[in-house]
């Protein structure tokens, strides 16, 4: 059994995640963007958009 008190979920905003580039999962749709084939990214607030464009910059 984990104790809960001992897991790390990151920072809440994706800009002060020091981490977030270890955990975000680098999909087909990424890859695309970062290559340049895909330029807009559309979904909901709170759907990972920003995470998505943060790690996008810092590539």
């Amino acid at each position: 059994m984990y104790d809960l008190k001992t897991i790390d979920l990151g920072n809440d905003e994706a800009e002060q995640d020091v981490r977030l580039e270890e955990y975000f999962l680098k999909t087909s749709y990424y890859k695309n963007a970062l290559l340049g084939r895909k330029t807009l990214v559309i979904g909901r607030k709170g759907s990972e958009n920003l995470q998505f464009s943060y790690c996008l910059k810092k590539k």
